[in-house]
């Protein structure tokens, strides 16, 4: 039993024994609660008697004696303090993976979404076979000098349709030159 439990249940039983103690005293002095005395009829040793003996009424006057007492035993326990339990197994925690703004925490690792084949896009997304990522798409992949674009691989430096990024096309009558949409060197006739 808990020992606080045991505290409670030591207190119960003494309030217990003193409602008892009360109650039996009561009881033995023909007192009421209230203070109110109790009639009584007159017995011999009792105590001196005055009053009209003919109507019934009388006045007790008691001797000053020992009240009687009454022995109830009182259990006792001998409360000892319970064993704290020791933690036998050893703690770990992990401290949370923070990434960088252009990671992502695959795993627990900070993974770059956007080349990464294993973690194309987003976290366990794999590119198949023949394919690699770029910007977060899996794509064909090309030979060297080749850029894997969403519709092929393309030469950045050099394709018009394609020039510097997949998705930038040189205005008509522009070519792409190191990346760079630039006029050519000489003008081209304009059509009629």
């Amino acid at each position: 039993m808990h020992p606080s439990r045991r505290l409670v249940v030591a207190v119960l039983l003494t309030a217990l024994a003193l409602i008892i103690i009360a109650g039996m005293y009561f009881m033995l002095t023909g007192s009421g609660i209230g203070g109110n005395p109790a009639t009584t009829s007159p017995a011999a040793g009792s105590g001196n008697l005055s009053g009209d003996s003919q109507n019934g009424s009388y006045v007790i006057v008691e001797n000053e004696e020992p009240l009687p007492t009454a022995t109830i035993p009182v259990p006792t326990t001998n409360i000892v303090p319970a064993e704290i339990p020791t933690i036998t197994t050893a703690l770990t925690a992990t401290k949370p993976v923070v990434c960088a703004a252009d990671r992502r925490n695959c795993g627990n690792q900070c993974i770059d979404v956007r080349y990464n084949s294993d973690h194309c896009g987003f976290c366990n997304n794999t590119c198949p076979s023949g394919q690699s990522c770029m910007n977060g798409q899996c794509q064909v992949a090309c030979s060297l000098g080749k850029t894997s674009c969403i519709d092929g691989c393309y030469d950045l430096l050099t394709d018009p349709d394609h020039c510097g990024s997949c998705l930038n096309n040189c205005p008509a009558g522009l070519l792409c030159r190191y990346g760079q949409c630039t006029a050519p060197d000489t003008p081209m006739p304009i059509p009629v």
